[in-house]
């Protein structure tokens, strides 16, 4: 096997085996998973309002948590298991793998990321926020207090930073889906009409890579009229 063979078949590796690591440790209160797993459970149906609203009686915060855990879950998912680890080697020179015009970056000594490592930072980032107790608190305690910015400091940028991962599958790997590739679209159309219920969705500059996906998800929100809940108001 040549060298650039066999460095192209580690780094595959490399990524299965950082997505494996992770698990789904982030869906470690009860009360949490119940809620995501009633979500999840109404969403099959044609009444979309069930599956973003949050549920009477119920905290809007924890509700807003139940869901990140849930589509952090998803991503990983299909990051993990619905792409060939061999299609990353298509993207191995710094820039590459992204929406075509964009290159996300992550800090100023990290610019030359492939989409594959902005990936997986940003998964890892991800799960390290819904990790941090500060953040995230353990709802099994009494008394549970979120952050006062838990939304527009925390949870709106753990949004951006998912947005950004479905761009890049959307781009650079919804051909390597084949049949999972509806349920890559059936966890994009729930990540963003509970983003528009919840006013979470990314400025108009971050759309633009798969705008017309957006424009057709808002489109069909719209057709929905969800209405908000009385934990919405």
């Amino acid at each position: 096997m040549s060298q650039k063979k066999k460095k192209q078949s580690s780094n595959a590796r490399e990524f299965s085996t950082l997505v494996q690591r992770r698990g789904t440790r982030n869906m470690k209160h009860k009360k949490l998973s119940s809620l995501s797993q009633r979500t999840w459970h109404v969403l099959g149906s044609d009444n979309l309002k069930e599956a973003i609203k949050c549920p009477p009686a119920e905290d809007m915060n924890e509700w807003i948590a139940a869901n990140t855990f849930d589509f952090l879950n998803e991503v990983n998912i299909l990051w993990g298991n619905c792409i060939d680890p061999e299609a990353h080697n298509r993207y191995l020179e710094p820039g590459s793998g992204f929406p075509k015009g964009v290159t996300y970056r992550w800090s100023n000594d990290q610019d030359n990321l492939t989409a594959p490592e902005y990936v997986e930072i940003a998964l890892i980032w991800v799960d390290d926020q819904c990790s941090n107790q500060d953040i995230f608190p353990d709802t099994e305690k009494e008394e549970v207090k979120y952050p006062e910015d838990f939304v527009d400091n925390y949870v709106k940028e753990i949004f951006k930073k998912l947005f950004r991962v479905f761009c890049i599958f959307y781009w650079s790997y919804k051909d390597d889906m084949g049949e999972n590739v509806a349920h890559l679209n059936t966890c994009f159309r729930h990540f963003i009409y509970f983003a528009l219920h919840h006013g979470l969705l990314p400025d108009e500059k971050e759309l633009q890579p798969i705008e017309k996906i957006v424009t057709r998800l808002k489109s069909d929100f719209a057709r929905k009229s969800v209405l908000p809940s009385k934990n919405d108001t």
